[in-house]
């Protein structure tokens, strides 16, 4: 009779991988193309963050001023 190992849920199983992130679930970390998840949402805009995800890196600040359209005017 051989035994078998039982894990609750999906602990020590890894389900997927991706390229741009990782997840560390026992230091409750979230890091997205190097940066972690608290920094990112306390310093980065939307438009930085999907230029992070489209190009794998932060915009200078000459590409952020062309993603984001003038104080005022509607996008």
């Amino acid at each position: 009779m051989s035994l078998t190992t039982i894990s609750p849920g999906l602990e020590n199983v890894v389900a997927a991988s991706a390229r741009l992130s990782s997840v560390d679930g026992l230091a409750g970390e979230l890091i997205i193309a190097g940066y972690a998840l608290e920094e990112l949402a306390e310093n980065a805009t939307a438009e930085e963050t999907i230029f992070l995800l489209w190009q794998d890196r932060l915009p200078s600040a000459d590409e952020f001023d062309r993603l984001s359209p003038p104080l005022g005017v509607a996008a």
